[in-house]
């Protein structure tokens, strides 16, 4: 066999590389499986010839549905729950910590409760009116201008000004359940995610902007918020209207 680290050459049994010190044992994985195909590859290969997907221990390869996230054995094709496919991938100690953003929904985690969503959204709404500072300044400078009749700097750059700065928190409303794995500064602090439904897997950016621009739409008609607050209470995942368009559900992950 070969070191991966240093490409040296050394022998079945040996827990060290005499040129290096790597450890050969978690280096060198016995006859080890593409988590992609599940083409079991002689030891010490690294990656696929097929497809060159980085090849893993079998027993770290765990088959899920893509749907609920339920774990089942390597000869279960689809789930029998909700039919979605069960894929087999290699386990992650750390998947679901939170400097690792690219978490599973794994069904344990319910529905996110009314009155947590609600505190979240008040935290998310104060995070984008701090935002809303510099824009707000900026306008009054303005009106001050205009007022005095000063001309040093005129009113019209001001209020150009205020707009150009308004588009940071409505950027941070629009974008914000992509974050930090699918956690709002809101959803962070009070313990939920954003997630899409047919695969568990944190919200994008688009999914975000599709949901928070259906609640904009929805805000600016008469009695538009009060739909989504029906359907929050409603619905037995508690998904909004934008959610459905966004395929999103909001979780509660601890």
């Amino acid at each position: 066999m070969i070191c991966p680290k240093c490409n040296s050459e050394v022998h079945e049994g040996d827990k060290f590389c005499h040129s290096c010190g790597c450890t050969i044992e978690d280096a060198i994985i016995v006859n080890p499986v593409c988590p992609k195909c599940h083409k079991q590859f002689p030891t010490g290969t690294v990656f696929c010839a097929d497809d060159g997907t980085k090849l893993t221990s079998a027993d770290k390869l765990i088959a899920r549905c893509v749907k609920c996230g339920k774990e089942y054995g390597p000869d279960v094709k689809f789930c029998p729950d909700d039919g979605g496919q069960v894929v087999a991938e290699a386990y992650k100690s750390n998947q679901n910590s939170t400097a690792n953003t690219s978490f599973i929904f794994n069904g344990s985690q319910g529905k996110a409760p009314l009155g947590v969503r609600f505190i979240a959204l008040i935290i998310d709404n104060i995070v984008g009116s701090v935002l809303s500072i510099p824009a707000i300044v900026f306008c009054v400078l303005g009106f001050i201008q205009l007022s005095s009749y000063n001309d040093d700097v005129p009113a019209i750059i001001l209020f150009s000004l205020s707009v150009v700065l308004l588009i940071l928190p409505t950027l941070y409303f629009l974008f914000k359940d992509g974050m930090n794995g699918g956690r709002s500064i809101g959803k962070r602090i009070m313990g939920l995610a954003t997630i899409r439904v047919e695969d568990g897997k944190p919200c994008t950016y688009g999914n975000s902007f599709a949901r928070n621009i259906i609640w904009s739409l929805l805000n600016s008609v008469a009695m538009g918020s009060l739909i989504e607050g029906i359907m929050v209470l409603v619905t037995d995942d508690g998904t909004r209207l934008g959610d459905k368009i966004a395929k999103t559900k909001v979780i509660k992950t601890k």
